[in-house]
Formats: structure tokens, C-alpha cells, sequence
């Protein structure tokens, strides 16, 4: 699994996003830069109960997406609010909200019949998902 990019979108602001390459990726810079907020970002958007911290930047974000790769032809963004709830997943990469996409909703906690929990969506993506 590979993480491929980090973005928040808003409507009328512009995408703020970073990118990820193959293998390791080092985020560095000078304090009070974001480097704090792009980790607290992706662990919200891997299913963290608690919302974002907030910061003077998110003002006017409302929408987290993670890019996600399995495989070359195995991709996928997850999509969050900014104050929390169910994760939208979608095929394909995608660092702003495609008009028509089908999603399917990931819970946080406590999967239902029909819907999975980002966990479970995880680590079947990554073939441990019918391990004890």
C-alpha cells in the first residue's frame, strides 16, 4: 500500500494537497510549517475517532481525501469531512470530488451487513483481511 497524496478541498478555495512518491517519504521543514498537520491528517483519514485539530488553515476546508495504492491498477481516494463521520471511498485517484463516481461508505467503528469498516477495507486490500 502506498499513500499517493493528501488533499483538503473546500468550496471556493483552491485544493491544498501534498504528494507522495514510491517508497519512503520524508516530510521536513522549519516549525509551525504542517508537517505535525499532514500526519494528524492521514491517521484521521485511516479512522480516527477524533476530528481534526483545528487550525487557522482549515478555515474554509470541508472535505479530507487520501490517495491510496494497492497495485497499478488497484487505486483508490477516500474522502472525509473535515469534522468527522463515515469514509467515502472511490476508484481511482482523485485530489478533487469527481461529479459521478460510485462510493462506497466505510465505517469508523461497527460494520453493518452492508457496509464495511475502513479497517476491514484495509487490511483486505492488503490480504490479511480473513486473518485471526
Amino acid at each position: 500500500m502506498e499513500i499517493r497524496f493528501l488533499a483538503f478541498t473546500g468550496p471556493n478555495k483552491e485544493t491544498a494537497s501534498v504528494s507522495f512518491g514510491p517508497g519512503l517519504n520524508i516530510i521536513y521543514g522549519p516549525s509551525n510549517t504542517g508537517k505535525s498537520s499532514i500526519v494528524d491528517a492521514i491517521d484521521f483519514m485511516f479512522g480516527r475517532d477524533r476530528k481534526l485539530k483545528e487550525k487557522p488553515e482549515h478555515q474554509g476546508y470541508d472535505q479530507v481525501l487520501l490517495g491510496l495504492s494497492f497495485s497499478e491498477n488497484d487505486n483508490f481516494t477516500l474522502i472525509r469531512n473535515i469534522q468527522g463521520g463515515d469514509i467515502q471511498c472511490i476508484s481511482g485517484l482523485h485530489t478533487s470530488i469527481p461529479s459521478k463516481h460510485d462510493v462506497e461508505i466505510l465505517k469508523i467503528k461497527n460494520p453493518t451487513k452492508k457496509q464495511r469498516t475502513i479497517s476491514t477495507f484495509l487490511f483486505d486490500k492488503i490480504g490479511i483481511g480473513e486473518k485471526n
